[in-house]
């Protein structure tokens, strides 16, 4: 089971995380016992899949089980601060990419620096202009060298040059 894989599938809006999401299901069926599986894999595949179906309520109570070891599997935090900013609560979106930033000792791999403009565009939604308008510079100040045609990095700069 490839979990990131599930979850970037459906971060992208891809059809294939409900082939992602059946296999995850059919291997807890035949593995009750893997707890990687049923504990990790399983509750993010569905989060995973919940959001890419647009039911971002549903995604964020899938994640409840992985509260507790959350700080190892940044997924978890990436897809509740995502449901969140879908359920435009800005607060609670900023306070999940903010977990993920005030970590930096930890691997977070692809979640840390996009966790910028996560906490951006919760930080806006919230009201919170100066905290959002600082986040965007952030994000895009550990971009600076990255190629423009990025699609994040191009929705960023956007965003950032709409803020009041």
């Amino acid at each position: 089971m490839n979990t990131p894989s599930a979850v970037a599938l459906a971060l992208c809006g891809h059809a294939q995380i409900e082939n992602a999401t059946n296999a995850a299901e059919d291997a807890a069926k035949t593995r009750p016992s893997d707890m990687q599986l049923t504990a990790v894999d399983l509750p993010l595949t569905r989060a995973a899949s919940s959001l890419a179906r647009n039911r971002p309520e549903t995604a964020i109570e899938q994640l409840r089980s992985m509260d507790h070891i959350e700080r190892i599997h940044p997924e978890a935090i990436y897809l509740r601060g995502v449901a969140y900013l879908r359920l435009r609560k800005g607060s609670e979106a900023a306070a999940e990419f903010q977990k993920i930033i005030d970590h930096t000792g930890v691997y977070w791999g692809p979640f840390y620096a996009v966790s910028y403009v996560g906490l951006a565009r919760g930080a806006a939604l919230a009201g919170d202009m100066p905290r959002s308008r600082r986040a965007y510079q952030d994000f895009l100040a550990l971009w600076k060298d990255a190629d423009t045609d990025i699609p994040i990095l191009k929705q960023a700069k956007l965003e950032y040059s709409k803020l009041p």
